[in-house]
């Protein structure tokens, strides 16, 4: 099979952790196309960026109206992260080689929509995670490739509510 881009990861030896590779990334991945210069940061959509080889996925998300969208600062992107999860699984089903790393923070300056009935932001992530659990690795231990190929990988930038282990 000849070397692709888009097919990167399937390359490397699966024994090698994550943690041993340099892994193309972006910052603020799903800001594009937004009013203000200032605030775009990307030009490709998330599925654009990972068929061109990015796996890192930085992801801002503020907790409104019982969903997580996607923001960069107060600016909402006209995407949510039910979205995002779509296409990299979509991604991944089309590449099981791959892995993608994707950290996901809550934006605190996004706007707070009425969240009591939904409960905390962590229990909605679960939600998600609930929805297609055999896409994710949400491990505490930095996992080989073999171990995480096919598979979302959590790089979590929001704190835990106790007793939890998301």
């Amino acid at each position: 099979m000849p070397f692709t881009v888009t097919d990167w990861m399937s390359f490397v030896d699966g024994s090698r952790k994550l943690s041993e590779l340099s892994i193309p990334g972006t910052h603020d991945s799903a800001s594009r196309y937004i009013e203000s210069n200032r605030l775009t940061t990307q030009t490709d959509g998330i599925r654009e960026q990972l068929d061109s080889g990015t796996r890192f996925i930085d992801l801002r998300v503020g907790y409104t109206r019982n969903t997580f969208q996607l923001y960069h600062e107060k600016t909402f992107l006209n995407l949510n992260f039910g979205q995002v999860r779509d296409a990299c699984r979509a991604f991944l089903q089309a590449h099981p080689g791959e892995t993608i790393i994707l950290s996901l923070k809550k934006e605190d300056k996004a706007p707070q929509g009425d969240n009591e009935k939904d409960g905390t932001f962590q229990k909605r992530f679960q939600k998600y995670v609930d929805e297609s659990a055999s896409l994710w690795y949400l491990g505490k231990d930095i996992p080989t490739l073999g171990e995480v190929r096919g598979k979302i990988v959590l790089f979590r930038r929001f704190e835990l509510d106790k007793g939890t282990s998301v």
